[in-house]
């Protein structure tokens, strides 16, 4: 079994509550995300939001298929 708690939890749920909202792809992912992932998928132009129950903003990326 695999557990996740606290802050990646809160981080991915509020991303994935602004995924598809005002233009935006229908997948998001931070920069983490998209450096673990790189040459897998194409990534869209980064935007900074900022994200409810966190300090400071966040680096965001539209997902596409390669």
């Amino acid at each position: 079994d695999i557990l996740v708690l606290g802050d990646a939890v809160n981080l991915g749920f509020r991303i994935s509550s602004i995924a598809g909202r005002e233009a935006r792809p229908n997948i998001l992912a931070t920069e983490s995300v998209r450096q673990a992932a790189d040459g897998q998928f194409v990534f869209g132009e980064p935007e900074t939001v900022t994200v409810k129950g966190r300090v400071g903003s966040e680096t965001i990326y539209g997902v596409s298929a390669r």
